[in-house]
């Protein structure tokens, strides 16, 4: 890992730069780096942090415009297409910050939500080094499409769906392998968990995704429509760590889809 890296960093996130040996210390005084992203004369690489946030800010400005002259459906048919061909849609690439969300995907694992920001800004500088651990694909997608960068995976599609209570025209990603995961007895469970928590809404439990390690905690729903009955599920992606409190790094996005099932025998059904 070149020092420049460990740098750009460093300035990035308010982090103590580290020199290498006698890198700055024969440098003429005005070209020194500066060692604090908050400081009068930032460095060049804080500049570029800058510049890059506000270019960010504007593809999202543009984007949004883009979307209100779409409808629903064709909305859904162009993210389809941008998953295909570029791993990522408009919107979450929106968030995306040239060579900064990159370096956050290299050195922050997407889990560990019980640090704190120093605890963070050092597991940060020692996976810069080092390398970090990598999770189960799933999970490296949804950083990804978090970060604004394209999956590698094909974890994510676009839903047909989206919740009836939704007042929103817009889309919501699926994960592509998840119907795999439940069989008849899967969906009957699912059917008694819901009724249960119907039954009794005091009732907390969360509900944990096990089978992909993508949502961490999320709820189904049930409903029925023209194709026949279905259980849906529901997640909004995001983060419990201060990575996320950053503002200008990374975007949110919501998961939902449809399992539909044959109400006498509830093995899974195309709709």
């Amino acid at each position: 890992m070149s020092n420049d890296e460990v740098n750009y960093f460093s300035s990035c996130y308010n982090l103590p730069m580290e020199q290498p040996p006698n890198s700055s210390e024969n440098l003429p005084a005005d070209e020194k780096p500066e060692k604090s992203f908050g400081s009068k004369k930032s460095n060049k690489l804080a500049k570029t942090f800058r510049a890059a946030a506000l270019g960010a800010v504007l593809v999202g400005t543009s984007g949004d415009r883009m979307k209100e002259k779409e409808t629903w459906t064709d909305m859904k048919e162009r993210a389809r297409q941008e998953l295909k061909t570029e791993g990522v849609t408009s919107e979450q690439k929106s968030g995306n910050i040239p060579g900064v969300n990159h370096l956050i995907n290299k050195t922050i694992t997407p889990a560990n939500y019980a640090l704190n920001w120093h605890e963070l800004r050092e597991m940060a500088l020692h996976n810069l080094r080092e390398g970090r651990q990598q999770l189960r694909p799933e999970r490296e997608d949804a950083w990804r499409l978090y970060l604004g960068l394209a999956q590698k995976h094909d974890t994510f599609g676009i839903s047909d769906f989206k919740p009836t209570k939704s007042k929103e025209d817009k889309y919501y990603f699926k994960i592509n392998s998840f119907p795999n995961h439940f069989d008849s007895a899967g969906i009957q469970k699912i059917l008694s968990d819901i009724e249960f928590k119907k039954k009794y809404p005091n009732n907390k439990s969360p509900t944990f995704d096990f089978e992909t390690a993508i949502m961490g905690e999320y709820s189904w729903s049930k409903g029925e429509d023209e194709q026949g009955p279905y259980i849906s599920y529901y997640d909004k992606w995001d983060l419990s760590n201060p990575v996320e409190k950053i503002g200008i790094v990374g975007k949110p996005f919501e998961i939902y889809d449809r399992i539909y099932y044959d109400p006498q025998t509830f093995e899974k059904i195309s709709p």
